[in-house]
């Protein structure tokens, strides 16, 4: 039911931010002592966004707006990913994931996880047209040393 309610949220938020800037409360809702309940339609999200996608035309603005959206509906409550599924990457090493979608920008398909904790490693290219994140992270290099430009990210939970 949260689930539901949380994915429905996403969609919504995230078709009104590709069209409007979001306040600076929404884009950090524990700024504004946000505390609401987390709830998720995904028919209405994957609605919302099918609709209003083909109209954004920056790619990098159509990323950060699903990151932007995410963490607003999930109350800044989750870490979050979002990430172009034609590069190479793993994210088997994300826990207790609470929210997973894909979503269309032309013929490319990005995915959004929302989560409490664990690692994501991005092998393809970098960049904002490709990936961005938000929670508590550190940057790592392939051998595990923090790298403030590594590719692996990994996730604590967040209090």
């Amino acid at each position: 039911m949260i689930r539901t309610k949380l994915i429905a949220s996403i969609t919504t938020a995230l078709a009104i931010s590709l069209f409007t800037a979001l306040p600076a409360h929404a884009l950090n809702p524990a700024a504004a002592g946000a505390a609401e309940a987390v709830s998720l339609d995904p028919v209405s999200i994957g609605q919302a966004i099918a609709k209003s996608v083909h109209a954004v035309p920056n790619r990098e603005g159509f990323v950060k707006g699903l990151l932007y959206s995410a963490r607003h509906q999930t109350g800044g409550k989750y870490n979050v990913v979002v990430a172009n599924l034609g590069n190479k990457h793993e994210a088997s090493g994300l826990r207790n994931v609470v929210y997973y979608q894909t979503f269309n920008y032309g013929d490319l398909v990005y995915g959004v996880w929302a989560f409490e904790d664990g690692v994501f490693d991005n092998q393809g290219d970098g960049g904002f047209i490709n990936w961005t994140f938000d929670g508590l992270w550190e940057r790592q290099d392939p051998n595990g040393q923090s790298n403030p430009r590594g590719m692996r990210v990994v996730f604590r939970k967040k209090p």
